[in-house]
């Protein structure tokens, strides 16, 4: 998991920081994909479920990392 995934969308807040929009753990994780084809970004399945949800609720969209099934 990606902590901060959302730093991006936060740079121009107040006490935020303009370098947040290229330098943040989110694009940090696209680029490793982009350099480590043997992971893929996708987030695991809920070990169980008992609420009508069926999405994550969450801040951390896109914040998981998964190493692929081998041959």
């Amino acid at each position: 998991m990606i902590r901060r995934y959302s730093l991006k969308d936060l740079y121009d807040v107040p006490r935020g920081n303009p370098d947040w929009i290229r330098d943040n753990p989110g694009t940090a994780a696209e680029e490793f994909l982009r350099q480590h084809p043997e992971f893929i970004g996708e987030k695991p399945p809920w070990p169980f479920n008992e609420s009508p949800l069926t999405e994550n609720v969450t801040h951390w969209s896109g914040a998981w990392l998964r190493r692929k099934e081998y041959p």
